[in-house]
């Protein structure tokens, strides 16, 4: 009589250069997309910064100009500064309207940091989980079960389109805001920064050209 039965699960051992490749191929492709989203994120952070600063010189200078406007107004009606007056009083209100369009742009801005950071994040971590894996020779990677499974968790197809589809959105998401003139001059001064261009090297790499 049958007693009893024992489940047995049968697993095909995969092919170690085979699954050495698509173990490659996957780092790469997530290190490429961590070093994009990241530099997004990054840029968005730069750009957020300086414009968060340009916006609270802007109000001080226009509560100034404000302050003004309105000692200007109580001068005698004959004098130059009351004749100004209703021109610099104007001014605050006309800056609110260009204000209203850059508060927008700001709205994409911080929306676009914050999705980047998200992609960044879940591909560091999945980076992470997989560089522990880096010393290990592949006939024995072939025998871990444990590490199949995370391969073929990251190598599912559905989950790196929704990566890279991410990922593209971001790119038009930049590549929108990249393209607004008034937003050019920040992003190229994070860009020398990046690359360590301050004026004083720029003057001797110009230099040391000529001298060539």
């Amino acid at each position: 009589d049958v007693i009893g039965q024992i489940p047995i699960k049968v697993f095909d051992r995969p092919d170690p250069n085979r699954l050495e490749d698509t173990y490659a191929h996957l780092k790469n492709e997530m290190s490429l997309m961590l070093e994009k989203s990241t530099e997004i994120k990054l840029k968005m952070i730069f750009l957020d910064g300086r414009l968060k600063s340009q916006r609270r010189t802007t109000t001080i200078v226009l509560s100034a100009i404000t302050l003004a406007g309105a000692i200007f107004s109580s001068l005698p009606n004959d004098t130059f500064l009351r004749k100004a007056s209703p021109g610099i009083v104007g001014l605050p209100a006309a800056y609110s309207l260009i204000m209203a369009v850059d508060i927008k742009d700001e709205e994409s801005i911080t929306t676009l940091k914050q999705q980047a950071g998200e992609l960044a994040t879940i591909l560091d971590h999945k980076l992470n989980r997989l560089n522990q894996y880096t010393t290990v020779e592949k006939e024995q990677l072939s025998n871990d079960a444990e590490f199949i499974t995370l391969i073929n968790q990251y190598n599912d197809d559905e989950t790196l389109r929704n990566q890279a589809s991410t990922l593209n959105q971001l790119n038009t998401g930049y590549s929108t805001i990249s393209n607004i003139k008034k937003y050019q001059k920040i992003l190229k001064r994070y860009d020398n920064k990046k690359e360590g261009k301050s004026g004083l090297r720029k003057y001797f790499n110009k230099n040391s050209k000529q001298t060539e």
